[in-house]
């Protein structure tokens, strides 16, 4: 039986690979081994990986590499293994080469014996006793994973596979066990959207997220909402439920009808301007969304819609991404285009993001805002809206005497491109 002092996960990737290496660390704990929050102090490194894009692969083969060349003892996991043949990789210092759900029988493992599973994800409960990677105020629940739509760009369905939910009780069980001092539960799936169609034959967000309000105190954040699965009763909930926050992540990824349509998104440029118009309605919701630029079929009329849509819409958190060309995708057969033309055009774009953000941000001067304190650095203490999302969005400086996870209000008296500067008014306790 192999026997190691501790091992430590390594997580690449998305939020979902977060959730995810929780329940690594609960089976890998279940089965005796310690887990430690240094690599230096493992014998045994779980790296948790991500390879949506090829600087995604290239970025795990990089980490990989590392802890061999550290002498380390691997066990690769996460979405190489599901793009890649796994007999690829192969080297003395990785002893397995893993699918989460096989996490599930470790001692199993570490016995010798084989732990072949035909599941590509887990969807079951993942308490919260266990160690986590977030910092200590906030969480991430998934509440689904897979994916059933078919992106002409996208890896994603031939890594994950079709779309499962986690059932509402376990979602529920979950997010009743947290400790108190979580603040915030950020729900997280590759279309949260559609969340309860293949368990109960219809979309059950909202009425999730009608139970979870009823549970939990904080903030709950919903991310990568999909536009065709986007319908009125959810976003009724958003708006009505007080500590839902004002935030609707939603990726468009373009809105010419002809660069949506080579991508297989299932809309157009008016089911697009329909949906930002109904939010808009709804009231005082800010809207993020990711875009890719510079796609085969984009040319400089399709990159222009884009540009106009943005000013006229003046969405408030943009991320901007340019197109990767991916093998075993279908955009793969036609010709990419020159990488100086994605780049003129991400910069141009990045420029007119930041000029958005800019005026909505001055917007804020002089006005109160409740912000969730992240963390303090160089001596400022540092937070977040409810309009913002954990590392992605804009963050909030606050100066003042501040504990990491404790809601403050902040009187707002600068701003910046992607930054608001603000003075500690009052303390507001501890929940949401």
């Amino acid at each position: 039986m192999k026997t190691f002092k501790g091992f430590y996960v390594e997580v690449l990737g998305c939020p979902k690979n977060i959730s995810d290496s929780e329940f690594i660390v609960r089976e890998m704990e279940k089965a005796g081994l310690e887990f430690k929050k240094d690599p230096e102090e493992a014998d045994l490194i779980v790296v948790n990986t991500c390879a949506f894009i090829i600087s995604a692969v290239a970025a795990s083969v990089d980490t990989i590499n590392k802890y061999i060349d550290m002498g380390k003892k691997i066990i690769v996991t996460g979405c190489l293994p599901m793009r890649v043949d796994r007999n690829l990789i192969r080297h003395r210092n990785i002893i397995g080469v893993l699918r989460i759900p096989e996490f599930s029988r470790f001692s199993d493992f570490l016995e010798g014996k084989i732990v072949k599973s035909r599941e590509r994800f887990i969807i079951g409960f993942n308490p919260s006793e266990v160690s986590h990677f977030t910092p200590p105020h906030y969480r991430y629940i998934k509440i689904a994973d897979g994916c059933n739509h078919r992106c002409a760009f996208c890896t994603i369905p031939h890594i994950k596979g079709r779309y499962r939910s986690k059932p509402i009780e376990i979602i529920l069980k979950e997010v009743q066990t947290l400790p108190e001092h979580v603040r915030e539960i950020i729900l997280v799936a590759q279309d949260t959207s559609r969340y309860g169609v293949d368990i109960y034959g219809r979309q059950m967000l909202h009425v999730l997220l009608q139970k979870l309000s009823g549970v939990f105190n904080g903030w709950i954040r919903v991310m990568y909402l999909y536009p065709t699965t986007f319908y009125p009763e959810l976003l009724k909930v958003l708006k009505e439920e007080e500590n839902i926050v004002k935030y609707i992540d939603i990726p468009f990824q373009h809105v010419s009808t002809k660069v949506l349509k080579s991508m297989k998104r299932g809309y157009g440029k008016k089911d697009v301007e329909r949906i930002v118009e109904q939010i808009r309605d709804a009231g005082n919701f800010f809207i993020r969304s990711t875009f890719i630029v510079g796609s085969p079929d984009e040319t400089d009329k399709d990159f222009n819609e884009l540009i106009e849509f943005l000013n006229t819409y003046r969405i408030e958190r943009i991320g901007l991404f340019p197109y990767y060309h991916e093998e075993g995708t279908a955009l793969y057969s036609k010709k990419d285009l020159p990488d100086k033309i994605k780049e003129k055009r991400l910069v141009e774009l990045m420029k007119l993001s930041g000029k958005i953000s800019r005026e909505k941000n001055q917007e804020f001067i002089g006005k109160s805002v409740k912000v969730l304190i992240d963390g303090e650095e160089e001596g400022e203490f540092y937070g977040r809206t409810q309009y913002d999302a954990p590392e992605i969005d804009n963050i909030v400086w606050i100066r003042g005497e501040c504990n990491e996870g404790d809601f403050e209000e902040a009187y707002i008296v600068d701003s910046l491109d992607y930054e608001l500067i603000g003075d500690r008014v009052q303390k507001t306790g501890s929940q949401g």
